[in-house]
């Protein structure tokens, strides 16, 4: 289940890659979109949706670690699905990284 969180504001985040350009506004009506006109169903679909995992292509021989895959994070601006980095997708839509890890 979510958990509604604040949105964290983006000075707070200390987010150098922001390659959408994604002001505050925009953040802050995907927001209020997730929170206020989506039931608990349809944010799960959402973030599965937003959120596309690629498997690690390059693997250490001998190299005993666990991580498989890495997460890529897109939200939509304009009607247009655009990346946005690991730090700045949970905290506009309030959501803890075990939201999206497990989905």
């Amino acid at each position: 289940m979510f958990f509604r969180k604040e949105i964290v504001p983006n000075n707070a985040l200390n987010i150098k890659l922001n390659p959408a350009k994604i002001i505050e506004d925009d953040r802050k009506s995907i927001f209020e979109a997730f929170w206020k006109n989506m039931t608990w169903e349809e944010q799960k679909v959402y973030v599965n949706a937003h959120v596309a995992t690629n498997e690690n292509a390059v693997k250490i021989v001998g190299d005993t670690s666990r991580r498989n895959r890495s997460f890529v994070f897109f939200v939509r601006k304009n009607n247009t699905r655009d990346f946005v980095s690991k730090r700045l997708f949970p905290s506009t839509l309030g959501i803890g990284e075990k939201t999206y890890r497990v989905g």
